[in-house]
């Protein structure tokens, strides 16, 4: 007969006990969802389906603006940016990509709704009142929308009406004119931050250019594309600072098959691909995640595209997910931003 010690026998409940306590309190906190799914069990698709429901939360319902970011202090005490006109069309664009995974009638419908009150809201005359303005891709979001069959005529229209009411820095007529006059100076970058809007700009013509059948268009990209090349050659600009020229000398290529816009883009893209990733920013490697599909979309099927592509994805979902804000914040120490439009950009990368 064996023969158990009353202390042994002590220490053996005390440790069940524990034990099965312990159990209790992780899965009450499991049901209570105060513990979330781990990030590494959650497919991009989930991700992307909690970036979604962020999203949403941040538009204002007073008047269908979206907040710029959440800016969180400590990680903790956040509080809410004011609203950024530039941020309506990247959301409506990731809603649709989000809507071509899930088949959710909900969402196109709730899509739709936005889609006549930012056509109706483009045709105010007054700039200051219009949902939206530019200093990012706007018209070529809206025509991959309106090559999709799940928009009828109707829809199509108003989202070309809302890429024709575009505000831009300068009107197009204005444009026409530097054009003829060849006075391209006068829209030579001022700075880093209006180069990289002229980038996205570059796109967007070339966009309106298949859109409206408009040759002009068509070169005043090409404007737009020599004075943002040679701001990028005098000021030694960095590869990893300049996805959207890469992109934009991408669209020339596709719309002319002029081969120098396309070796362009591939030298700017091979040296942002071999930028040492641990030291760029979240907006940076979005950038990089975004142009590998492109490239892998338009231009190759080549693999090496898609492993640039994830593992980009996969640098920003480690560094920057929160599972339970279910959006991606900035790699600061000491703050997070959750930046509403480049939440919107990480869907697109997660779901294509």
């Amino acid at each position: 007969m064996i023969h158990i010690n009353k202390r042994v026998m002590i220490i053996i409940i005390i440790i069940v006990l524990f034990g099965f306590g312990l159990l209790f309190i992780l899965s009450w906190l499991q049901k209570e969802k105060i513990i979330s799914t781990p990030v590494s069990r959650l497919t991009n698709d989930q991700i992307a389906d909690k970036v979604n429901i962020w999203l949403n939360s941040m538009k204002n319902s007073t008047d269908d603006q979206y907040y710029y970011a959440l800016n969180c202090s400590n990680k903790e005490d956040c509080q809410l940016s004011p609203t950024d006109k530039q941020v309506s069309i990247a959301v409506l664009w990731s809603q649709y990509k989000h809507y071509k995974k899930s088949g959710n009638e909900t969402e196109i419908n709730q899509i739709k709704q936005d889609i006549v009150k930012y056509s109706k809201r483009s045709e105010i005359e007054d700039y200051w009142l219009r949902v939206y303005q530019l200093d990012f891709w706007h018209c070529r979001f809206l025509y991959e929308m309106v090559k999709d069959s799940v928009f009828n005529d109707e829809y199509k229209d108003h989202l070309k009406s809302i890429c024709q009411n575009s505000n831009y820095f300068l009107a197009r007529a204005d444009l026409s004119n530097i054009l003829n006059t060849n006075n391209v100076d006068k829209i030579f970058p001022k700075d880093q931050r209006r180069f990289a809007i002229y980038n996205t700009m570059i796109s967007d013509f070339i966009s309106m250019y298949y859109w409206f059948s408009d040759d002009q268009l068509l070169k005043i990209a090409n404007m737009y594309f020599i004075n943002a090349k040679n701001y990028y050659l005098r000021n030694n600009l960095l590869p990893s600072d300049s996805a959207y020229l890469t992109i934009a000398s991408l669209d020339l290529y596709l719309a002319t098959k002029n081969k120098t816009y396309l070796d362009f883009a591939n030298d700017l893209y091979s040296q942002f691909a071999d930028t040492e990733r641990n030291a760029l920013d979240i907006n940076q490697l979005t950038e990089l995640c975004l142009t590998s599909q492109i490239y892998y979309d338009s231009i190759s099927k080549n693999q090496e595209y898609i492993v640039t592509k994830n593992d980009s994805l996969s640098r920003i979902i480690n560094k920057g997910f929160n599972n339970d804000k279910g959006a991606f914040h900035s790699f600061d120490l000491s703050s997070h931003s959750y930046e509403a439009r480049n939440n919107a950009l990480l869907v697109g990368c997660l779901i294509d």
